[in-house]
């Protein structure tokens, strides 16, 4: 098998059996892991496409309030002031206290309903719940994109 070349990365299998990818980010590493070399090295190249094109390269290990961070920044220059402040608000108000430490790909709609019927209970305006929604869906639905 010939040698990869610069910047594609490495792919090996670990000592549990698993296997894993390898690429080099911002002077750091990112690995990706998957059952098999093939899963290995699809999750690579789309972190590889993603890098190219200037996408945040999403983490198995990043949690909801440090995606929220970089969606709300990612968002800012694409609608109103008032709207993104807002949005921000509902995202360290209600979304980040409560399910901020949550790894995103652990995020279940069971924790979200959860989260709606806490805020319902504590008195919010049912409303206010509809735009907390319309928020973290928004979040969340970029986050599929990205993935």
């Amino acid at each position: 098998m010939a040698r990869r070349g610069h910047n594609e990365g490495s792919i090996y299998k670990r000592d549990d059996g698993r296997w894993a990818g390898v690429l080099s980010v911002d002077g750091g590493r990112k690995f990706v892991y998957g059952k098999t070399r093939q899963e290995a090295q699809r999750k690579m190249l789309a972190a590889l496409r993603d890098l190219e094109a200037g996408l945040p390269i999403v983490s198995e290990k990043q949690t909801l309030e440090q995606f929220l961070c970089s969606w709300l920044e990612m968002i800012r220059p694409t609608m109103e002031e008032s709207t993104w402040k807002r949005h921000r608000e509902y995202c360290e108000l209600h979304i980040i206290p409560r399910l901020g430490r949550c790894k995103l790909a652990a995020l279940t709609p069971q924790l979200v309903q959860e989260l709606y019927s806490e805020r319902l209970s504590s008195g919010l305006a049912s409303t206010t719940v509809n735009h907390l929604h319309d928020t973290l869906h928004k979040a969340l639905e970029r986050a599929m994109r990205l993935a």
